[in-house]
């Protein structure tokens, strides 16, 4: 596990429409499964960053439209041979999708 990890958000507004922008790091590990004990040779694994973006336009007619981006780099999961799944990473600690996209709409009456 990292031992430091950190979200960082900024978000500009102007009427009924904003912009998100989300920075998500994780700090370097060191991979156990690789350690060599009688050497001390310990195999780090680097800090990771995730940027997502998010848009919303809210009328006043009490409508809504959302979207973005998730993981915007399309950054992959770090190869951790501990794996603690079969894609031998932490999918629990790192994105393990990729780039994804979404969208909706609320309405209120």
């Amino acid at each position: 596990m990292p031992t430091w990890k950190s979200n960082v958000r900024a978000t500009y507004t102007s009427g009924g429409f904003s912009a998100s922008l989300n920075w998500s790091r994780i700090g370097q590990v060191t991979d156990q499964a690789l350690a060599d004990r009688a050497t001390g040779i310990e195999p780090k694994v680097g800090d990771e960053h995730y940027f997502d973006l998010g848009l919303r336009y809210d009328t006043k007619a009490g409508f809504e439209i959302f979207g973005g981006v998730q993981n915007l780099t399309n950054n992959e999961a770090p190869s951790i041979l501990t794996g603690f799944t079969s894609a031998n990473s932490d999918l629990t600690t790192y994105d393990g999708i990729g780039r994804a996209y979404f969208i909706g709409a609320k309405m209120k009456f």
